[in-house]
């Protein structure tokens, strides 16, 4: 029987640990409400695998959500929870001037009172935030800096090609950026050329011989003899059904 279970394997908190500020003695925690479907009394267990995601509210393109919670450091009493619209996967970044900041998968960067918890602002970056947050500061100009981009496990179309953005806390000047180019795995000999498929589809589809004929929580690749037709791929890449998630362009141009 199946059983559906919130949060599910994937759900939690994830990836990016909490932020204290030594400040107040406050821990901050992004989490993720990302469920998954099991089988109950181990009547099934498929191949090499127990929990399946939740491919069900993906087809509807309903995306996880997500919360942020405030913590006492001393005594664990929660002080302020918010429930973010999708995943809070990127870093969390308390400041000395009372603010949070915080971002979800569907790239909106979140800017709260510290303190009790209330939303100031929210800016849409153009990208999903999957990662880490910094301020630092340049002739005494505040700046916020956020990785942006990348494949997420949302089923909308939130994605985008990786890059940084930069916000100013209290000038309107544009920051100076650096454009670095774009990594090439084929540059490292101990590297395969196809790292970067690799890494990004096995997350779900694993590989290897047995992943071939098993998969992992999504079909496995193996068998999808029509995939190896690169004009195929390319379509099917382009117009990508749900539940897959949306993948930024050139990530499979290796």
């Amino acid at each position: 029987m199946w059983m559906r279970v919130c949060p599910g394997v994937q759900g939690g908190a994830m990836f990016i640990g909490p932020a204290y500020d030594p400040g107040s003695g406050r821990l901050y925690a992004g989490m993720a409400d990302h469920c998954a479907w099991y089988i109950k009394n181990n009547a099934f267990v498929p191949t090499g695998i127990s929990p399946i995601k939740d491919w069900p509210t993906a087809a509807k393109l309903q995306a996880p959500r997500g919360w942020i919670t405030a913590i006492d450091g001393k005594t664990g009493t929660v002080l302020w929870k918010y429930h973010a619209e999708s995943q809070v996967l990127a870093g969390l970044l308390p400041i000395k001037s009372g603010l949070l900041f915080s971002g979800d998968t569907h790239g909106n960067l979140l800017i709260f009172k510290a303190r009790d918890g209330t939303l100031l602002n929210s800016i849409n970056t153009g990208g999903a935030l999957n990662s880490g947050l910094i301020s630092y500061s340049e002739d005494g100009v505040q700046y916020v800096a956020a990785t942006v981009g990348g494949s997420t496990e949302n089923p909308s179309t939130v994605a985008g090609p990786l890059r940084v953005v930069v916000y100013s806390l209290r000038d309107s000047d544009t920051p100076h950026v650096v454009t670095l180019p774009r990594f090439d795995p084929a540059s490292f000999g101990v590297i395969p050329a196809n790292a970067a498929a690799y890494g990004t589809c096995g997350q779900c589809h694993s590989v290897g011989v047995q992943a071939a004929s098993a998969g992992g929580s999504a079909p496995p690749l193996g068998r999808q003899s029509q995939l190896a037709d690169p004009e195929l791929l390319k379509q099917f890449l382009e117009t990508v059904p749900p539940p897959m998630p949306r993948l930024y362009p050139g990530v499979l141009d290796r």
